[in-house]
């Protein structure tokens, strides 16, 4: 069902702009969809003349929404006249004839990266309490400052010198959003949907924070603000993660004894609690009983739910990714497609080991408008690469990342230095470590393996006490830090490597592509792996020999015309490895290798 509304000027804004009126937020109250069209003027300017709202949804949603819009029509004395459809209660009147016009700017609730004051998540490089705040408390300006909180990423090493740790730094950010919702000079500038942001921030952070969440959520119950199904959905999305049924039935009744229904969010949080499948197929039946179907967005949770037990039934005669897609197609319609969905399809095919398929779906992915890959989508490969020690499909995958220029993060370096690790590839692990330094984004467990390696070096003796394998328990290692950077003899000397080459050389980047040099590595990583068996196999004490690595050459992050621009530096590495006691320093070195590169068809198929 449908229904259809002209508007002023002033209404308008207000539904665009206004913190808690605008159609995001309606529609999450109402659960109806709402298309607002602004036409243009012929200078290409928003016209005033035009303005048209189109709903969509159920019946109840509609007479909910229109009921809202009208109240803000008449807080403004705007002139709104609302069209129904057939069979719905809502008064009708005809609208006036809108203005030609051959462009407008369409504004789609369900879009909710077209909120003007829409802000992405973003990578902050100060202190939490550093942000500023704004001189004068409106709605606009605490919604503002509350978005810069929540959403400043801290890299790792930041939050670890900031802070000490990331629970710290998480600590820190909660306190702040606490202290401004306790600041009393601010307390009419509060909106709901502040709230939420906060609210999800506190139970995005863990299990260990959830009690930030449960109180801050009590001190929301008791204020005069009004709360919507969406606030109680974060807390039910908490009670998901740790799988706590008892706490989401709980919820659910406060949510009804408040006036707030469960929507298509509240349902799909409920088929993400229940592990059987017929449970949720169960659940589903009701939702279509209630007509909540009806909503493509319902439509696409659906689906992103079930889509891991429709791989399963066609797994044994897997039809190919492409054939499996268009057979969603034909049970969902195609509104039923999301990022979530592909990424969840992606983690699957990778567990039941079906590589070909995962990169045909990267590929399926990017000629989507929707489901354009991300930095997640890039991590959910290289962890079954990782999981299945996949060389190839790590270079491939990166190849295509580059391509798209798809940002690595901490957790990509981990995957990939932990891959190199267990497939005892020297020279990809110092390749890897390098550019996690360059970059700073080592993760916390990088840094880890670095310092069990450093501490104890080759010929200096100490005894272990804790069970740590060192540098001396491993045929091949590469250098972790330049010459002239020795690090200090002390615990945690990974790290100190890892924030003196960031230091060193923030304002330098790789000139080559990593995955360029991961593949180029593989050659001389297999003959040096080769030199250490023939080590191994030898009756004579084997020796252990240093040879150059591949070195990283490393070119200005800023291009300009000064002769500056065209310097290079050359970042060198060295193997210490295993050789045999009787062979040269370099004979291990030049045999010839039946295989000499990562071919990425031969490899990643299962």
């Amino acid at each position: 069902m449908a229904d259809s509304c002209t508007q002023d000027l002033e209404l308008g804004n207000k539904l665009l702009y206004e913190v808690d009126h605008t159609i995001w937020d309606i529609h999450e109250q109402t659960r109806c969809h709402i298309e607002l069209r602004w036409p243009e003027d012929g200078n290409g300017r928003a016209s005033s003349d035009g303005i048209h709202l189109l709903l969509s949804g159920d019946e109840e949603a509609l007479e909910h929404a229109s009921e809202e819009i009208s109240r803000l029509a008449a807080q403004t004395s705007s002139r709104i006249s609302i069209e129904g459809a057939i069979g719905s209660k809502v008064s009708t009147t005809k609208p006036e004839e809108s203005a030609p016009s051959t462009v407008e700017t369409l504004w789609e609730s369900s879009v909710e990266s077209q909120r003007p004051d829409y802000v992405p998540e973003y990578t902050s490089y100060q202190p939490h309490h550093k942000i500023l705040k704004p001189r004068e408390w409106t709605p606009q300006t605490f919604l503002a400052y509350v978005t810069a909180i929540t959403n400043a990423r801290l890299p790792e090493r930041l939050a670890s010198k900031f802070y000490g740790s990331g629970t710290t730094a998480n600590e820190a950010a909660i306190a702040l959003l606490n202290a401004a919702f306790a600041d009393k000079t601010a307390s009419a500038a509060h909106s709901g949907r502040a709230f939420k942001k906060a609210l999800q921030f506190m139970e995005l952070r863990g299990h260990s924070h959830r009690n930030h969440a449960r109180e801050f959520f009590k001190k929301r119950l008791n204020s005069p603000l009004p709360v919507d199904t969406g606030t109680f959905n974060i807390i039910l999305a908490g009670n998901v993660k740790v799988k706590d049924l008892y706490n989401f039935d709980s919820i659910v009744k406060l949510m009804i004894r408040h006036g707030c229904l469960p929507n298509a969010q509240t349902w799909s949080l409920f088929l993400q609690l229940m592990e059987s499948e017929h449970v949720r197929r169960h659940a589903i039946q009701i939702m279509h009983s209630l007509g909540l179907l009806l909503d493509p967005i319902a439509v696409r949770l659906i689906a992103k739910e079930l889509v891991v037990y429709d791989i399963h039934h066609v797994r044994d005669n897997w039809p190919g990714i492409r054939e499996f897609l268009q057979s969603q197609d034909a049970k969902y319609g195609r509104s039923w497609v999301s990022k979530a969905a592909m990424n969840k399809i992606m983690n699957e095919l990778g567990r039941l080991g079906n590589l070909a398929s995962c990169l045909d779906l990267f590929d399926i992915m990017t000629e989507l408008p929707l489901t354009t890959p991300t930095t997640l989508t890039l991590n959910t490969i290289l962890y079954h690469a990782r999981s299945q020690r996949n060389f190839a499909l790590s270079t491939a995958i990166l190849r295509r990342a580059h391509e798209l220029n798809i940002a690595l993060d901490e957790q990509s370096y981990h995957e990939l230095f932990t891959l190199a690790f267990r497939l005892r590839k020297p020279n990809a692990m110092g390749l890897i470590w390098r550019y996690a330094c360059l970059e700073g984004k080592t993760s916390w467990y990088m840094r880890g393996r670095v310092s069990d390696l450093l501490d104890q070096s080759p010929g200096v003796h100490t005894t272990k006490t804790d069970g740590k394998r060192t540098a001396a328990d491993f045929p091949a290692l590469p250098s972790f830090h330049q010459k002239d950077m020795e690090p200090p003899k002390r615990k945690n000397s990974g790290a100190w490597v890892a924030r003196f080459m960031y230091e060193r050389f923030k304002g330098w980047r790789p000139e080559e592509p990593l995955h360029e040099l991961l593949d180029a590595s593989w050659e001389v990583d297999n003959r040096i792996n080769q030199a250490v068996k023939q080590a191994k196999q030898q009756s004579q004490q084997p020796r252990k020999i240093t040879v150059p690595g591949k070195p990283l050459s490393l070119r200005r992050r800023v291009w300009t015309t000064e002769p500056e621009s065209l310097e290079r530096l050359c970042v060198d590495m060295t193997v210490t490895h295993l050789a045999p006691a009787d062979g040269g320093e370099n004979a291990s070195l030049n045999q010839d290798l039946e295989t000499t590169t990562a071919d990425p068809a031969e490899k990643i198929s299962p």
